[in-house]
C-alpha cells in the first residue's frame, strides 16, 4: 500500500486482490485441516473407547481395525483379527437378516462361539463410510451390539412358558400341542400314535407321610425316568400333580405299544431315597391307540379311562383302551 497517500492503481489493485484471496484460501485450509484433524482424534477416541464391539473392514470383507470392546466380544486379540475375514475365525456363524438391507447388509443378528466354547448373539450394524469423508478406499463400519443376556432371558421365557418347573419336562400346553401335530401328520401318512396317560401310585400318601418336599422330589425323579425310558421322538409331559403323558409316533400296533408300557414301568421301578426313607414307586398307566380323525382330547380321555381301570384292577399295571 502506497505511503504518499496516493491510491494504488489498477495493476496493483489486482495484485493485492489476489495476495488477499491465496491467503484466504489458505487460512480455510488451515481451518479444514484443522477440524478434519480433530474429528480424526475425535473419531479414535470414541472408536477406542466404545463399549459396543466395532470393527473397520474393506469392501472384502478384510477387517483393519478393531476395538478392545471388539476383542473381548470375539474373545479374540486385535493381531489375530486384523487382516482377516470374519469367516476365517467364525465358520459357524448363523446370520439373521432383521431389515430390509442392502447388499452389504446393513442390519443382521449373528449367532456364533467363542475359542472357549461360550455362545454369543450379536446385533450387527455395518454403514459404508462415504468416499468424500476420507481418503484411500471405502471401508465399512461395522458395529456389534452384545444381545447374548437378552437372547438368552427370552429363551427362557420361552422354555418356562412350554415346560413344567420342576420336572423340566413339556407343560400340559405344550403336550396337548404337540398330540395334535402328532394326530395331524398320522392322518396324513396313515399312521397310529400313542398316548400312555400315567398316574403315580399312592402319591398322596408319600406326600402326607413324607412331605411335600418328598414328593416333589419324587415327582422329579419319575419324570426322568421316564424321559430315559422314552424314545428319541416321544413327547413326555407332566399333565398335572402325580399325572405324566408319553405321547409314542409312530406307533404301529398295540403289541409295540404295550412293550414301551412295560419298558416305562420297569424304569419307574427303581428305589429311591426320600428324607432317608427308601421308597420303590410305582405306576399305573392307560394305554390308547389312535384312529383317523381322532381328536386329541378323544385319545386322551380314552388312555385316561384305560388308566381308571389299571387303577381299579390293583395299580402297578397298564391297560389297553377298549377302543375309540
Amino acid at each position: 500500500i502506497p505511503t504518499d497517500g496516493r491510491r494504488p492503481g489498477p495493476a496493483r489493485r489486482r495484485l493485492l486482490e489476489q495476495y488477499a484471496a491465496h491467503a484466504a484460501l489458505a487460512i480455510e485450509h488451515s481451518r479444514v485441516h484443522t477440524l478434519m484433524a480433530d474429528s480424526e482424534q475425535l473419531f479414535r477416541a470414541m472408536f477406542d473407547r466404545s463399549p459396543i464391539a466395532i470393527a473397520l473392514m474393506t469392501e472384502d470383507q478384510r477387517i483393519t481395525r478393531v476395538n478392545a470392546a471388539c476383542e473381548r466380544l470375539l474373545g479374540r486379540g486385535a493381531a489375530d483379527l486384523v487382516g482377516h475375514a470374519p469367516d476365517e475365525f467364525v465358520p459357524d456363524v448363523t446370520r439373521t437378516p432383521t431389515t430390509g438391507g442392502t447388499e452389504l447388509g446393513d442390519q443382521y443378528e449373528v449367532h456364533f462361539t467363542r475359542p472357549d466354547g461360550s455362545e454369543v448373539w450379536g446385533r450387527v450394524n455395518r454403514t459404508s463410510l462415504a468416499a468424500g469423508m476420507r481418503a484411500g478406499p471405502r471401508l465399512l463400519l461395522t458395529q456389534i451390539e452384545d444381545i447374548t443376556l437378552l437372547r438368552t432371558m427370552q429363551a427362557r421365557f420361552a422354555h418356562a412358558a412350554t415346560h413344567d418347573e420342576l420336572t423340566g419336562l413339556a407343560n400340559r400346553a405344550l403336550v396337548l400341542d404337540e398330540l395334535a401335530g402328532v394326530l395331524a401328520d398320522a392322518d396324513k401318512r396313515g399312521r397310529r400314535a400313542a398316548v400312555l396317560f400315567c398316574d403315580v401310585d399312592h402319591f398322596k400318601e408319600i406326600n402326607d407321610t413324607l412331605g411335600h418336599a418328598a414328593g416333589d422330589q419324587l415327582l422329579a425323579e419319575i419324570g426322568r425316568s421316564l424321559a430315559s425310558a422314552a424314545r428319541h421322538r416321544d413327547v413326555v409331559g407332566r399333565f398335572g400333580g402325580d399325572e405324566f403323558v408319553l405321547v409314542a409316533y409312530p406307533m404301529p400296533t398295540e403289541a409295540k405299544a404295550t412293550v414301551l408300557a412295560d419298558r416305562v414301568m420297569r424304569a419307574v421301578r427303581r428305589p429311591v431315597e426320600l428324607c432317608g426313607e427308601p421308597v420303590v414307586p410305582s405306576l399305573s398307566i392307560g394305554v390308547a391307540l389312535s384312529t383317523p380323525g381322532d381328536s386329541a382330547d378323544a385319545v386322551l380321555a380314552a388312555a385316561d379311562q384305560a388308566l381308571y381301570t389299571a387303577k381299579a384292577a390293583g395299580r402297578g399295571q397298564w391297560q389297553l383302551a377298549a377302543g375309540l
